[in-house]
């Protein structure tokens, strides 16, 4: 089945010049350059998470992602999300945090593709005495409630990594919320707050410059922009993994034939070199998977999302 000629419309929650959203547009203009028609990186903010947002941003996500889910399903529009300021989380998360959305992420769209994913980084201020993700548990269950920890927000990727950090722990600890990963990276270097999880690539330039100790990454493999930073698994919480990803949805009822030649697209696009470079520099892994394994995927993830949201008690404000 061919595509349209006159090209595609391709949106992204997030806007033109934000976080990963540049290395976004390698793959989207790789994947055009593959298929000889450009498509249209439509950058609408509002498209991807509301339970951080007030009432008027989550009305204005609401509006975005429901017109995803009503374009027409010749996959000349697909849907983006990923890890930037926000934290990329998969529809399904947003639907466990959000029970009066206009649509159902796993009616309305199609499982397409995953783009990349990103480890998060637990940091602490150095001029504590921890020095491993074991110490940090035996801190916490030492003061219960009293050890503090910021997040990008509530519902965030970041505050998620910390919950199914803590659940697994067995710790309580006291939850922070900020308006963006920047200002808890910035309190834990004045500790004020005792860790955080954050992008590898925003808390890098801490880490390296000695104000801020990495205890572990949240990937089972350790990240090839700090090699020397042992994973959470490794430094005190065995089995622990977390990571943010992006993936690509069509409405629901996109012919298969585009939907399997989208995603052999991407996988051309995930193997070439310069991709996977671009995206090493933020400390990125590319990802390949069919259609199939996708939606197994995004199906374990929302049902990981669902459990933490039911034992933690997020709610969205």
């Amino acid at each position: 089945m061919a595509f349209h000629s006159s090209g595609s419309d391709w949106a992204s929650r997030l806007g033109a010049n934000m976080g990963v959203e540049p290395e976004r547009r390698r793959f989207y203009t790789s994947t055009g350059e593959a298929r000889a028609h450009p498509p249209r990186l439509v950058a609408r903010a509002g498209a991807g998470i509301p339970h951080q947002a007030g009432a008027r941003d989550r009305r204005l996500h609401a509006r975005r992602s429901h017109r995803h889910h009503r374009a027409h399903a010749d996959a000349q529009t697909r849907r983006a999300l990923g890890p930037a300021r926000r934290g990329g989380e998969p529809p399904g998360r947003n639907a466990a945090l959000n029970s009066a959305l206009p649509y159902d992420p796993r009616r309305d769209f199609v499982d397409i593709a995953p783009l990349a994913s990103q480890a998060q980084a637990l940091v602490v201020n150095p001029a504590s005495r921890i020095r491993s993700v074991a110490e940090l548990i035996a801190a916490a269950k030492a003061k219960p409630g009293e050890v503090t920890y910021g997040s990008s927000g509530i519902g965030s990727g970041a505050h998620f990594a910390a919950e199914k950090f803590r659940i697994a722990a067995g710790i309580e600890v006291l939850h922070i919320p900020y308006k963006g990963g920047a200002d808890a990276i910035n309190d834990t270097v004045a500790a004020r707050l005792a860790f955080t999880f954050n992008t590898l690539s925003l808390a890098l330039p801490y880490i390296r410059d000695g104000r801020l100790l990495v205890l572990g990454v949240s990937s089972t493999q350790r990240s090839s922009l700090l090699p020397e930073a042992p994973t959470i698994a490794e430094s005190g919480l065995p089995g622990f993994e977390f990571t943010f990803w992006n993936g690509l949805w069509a409405p629901s009822g996109t012919p298969a034939a585009i939907v399997d030649k989208i995603a052999r697209d991407l996988a051309q696009v995930v193997a070439m070199s310069e991709v996977r470079e671009r995206l090493g520099r933020l400390g990125a892994e590319p990802m390949a998977m069919t259609p199939a394994e996708f939606a197994r995927f995004v199906r374990a993830e929302t049902e990981a999302a669902e459990r933490i949201v039911r034992i933690s008690g997020i709610k969205a404000q």
